[in-house]
């Protein structure tokens, strides 16, 4: 994967950090603080975890997840590529 990506991801991480997390205590207080991964796969699975952080119950989170990575390969153009990527790293 390239910079474009990365760009991508780290744009997708962000926007849902700012919007689910961001206003959490620890997050506002400065006590734990948030920033990317460094790696294109780093950033997915960060996405990854916030997702599943806002979930309820496993079909919220299968939409939520769902949601995730089709707006980020929307925006990266890329849509098969990271399909197979995803599956492959929900194998490992």
């Amino acid at each position: 994967m390239d910079d474009e990506d990365y760009q991508a991801a780290c744009y997708l991480a962000k926007a849902l950090f700012d919007k689910h997390y961001a206003s959490k205590p620890d997050y506002a207080s400065g006590r734990v603080v948030w920033g990317l991964c460094d790696t294109t796969a780093g950033v997915l699975s960060q996405i990854d975890n916030m997702v599943a952080g806002l979930s309820q119950d496993a079909e919220r989170y299968r939409r939520l997840r769902q949601w995730a990575i089709d707006s980020y390969m929307i925006r990266a153009g890329r849509l098969e590529e990271l399909y197979s990527a995803i599956d492959a790293a929900m194998q490992d």
